[in-house]
């Protein structure tokens, strides 16, 4: 591992009616930090910015009226793992249909977490 590089990913899907304010505010009543910002490479376009102060980062990006698509990284699986299954049942609280597909740095599936999902891949 470099200290400049980020060796796991987080991957996933959401689907809600709750607009970005909404949804960041579901995510702060959880204990999880988040917030609106708006993109820098399209107008009128947003996204929420969550992650922790240990180095994971977090976003939901609206890719469709009802559909967030979620990214997330840091340099650890233990705490990109433990972020994952927080925001999994913050998500699930606040009744958000998702999933999220933590990968480790072998790039193999280490935690799959969801929702209300059509389709469970750890089966």
């Amino acid at each position: 591992m470099t200290g400049d590089t980020t060796d796991v990913l987080m991957f996933g899907g959401a689907v809600t009616e709750l607009p970005l304010a909404a949804l960041a505010d579901a995510l702060r009543r959880a204990g999880i930090p988040a917030e609106v910002r708006e993109s820098s490479l399209f107008t009128g376009g947003g996204y929420i910015r969550a992650g922790t102060a240990s180095g994971v980062n977090c976003s939901f990006e609206h890719i469709e009226p009802t559909e967030y698509l979620v990214r997330g990284d840091a340099d650890r699986l233990v705490e990109l793992e433990s972020y994952a299954r927080a925001l999994s049942a913050a998500l699930t609280r606040a009744g958000v249909r998702h999933r999220l597909e933590v990968y480790g740095e072998d790039e193999s599936l280490a935690v799959y977490l969801h929702h209300a999902w059509p389709q469970n891949v750890a089966d």
